[in-house]
């Protein structure tokens, strides 16, 4: 009796790597696009550098709005797991909740990378 394994041998075409790799470009492209307009926008504007106060309520405000998104939206963040269980999502509505966090936390002035 020939018993056949449950798992394909699936080979990707080479238009269907160039397609998501496409896709992977214009999403970067759109995304670090975004940063910098919403970072000039927020930061680099005269009322914020003639009033240095705001600096500190707009750090105030997003670091707030991570927090809700951790406390509320139960997002992952990597001080009380691993990154890969941040990135992990079982359902459709997980993985939205999941990607709310990083939107406001590039914002915050205070997180790791913005030193």
């Amino acid at each position: 009796m020939d018993e056949t394994s449950p798992v394909q041998n699936i080979n990707p075409k080479i238009w269907q790597i160039i397609f998501i790799a496409i896709i992977a470009i214009v999403f970067t492209s759109v995304w670090l696009e975004t940063y910098i307009y919403l970072n000039a926008v927020i930061w680099m504007n005269d009322y914020v550098q003639a009033n240095p106060w705001t600096i500190i309520v707009g750090v105030l405000v997003f670091s707030l709005l991570v927090g809700l998104c951790e406390k509320y939206l139960n997002a992952p963040n990597v001080i009380h797991g691993k990154f890969t269980d941040s990135m992990k999502g079982k359902d459709r509505r997980e993985i939205i909740k999941h990607s709310q966090e990083p939107f406001f936390l590039p914002f915050s002035r205070s997180s790791p990378g913005q030193v």
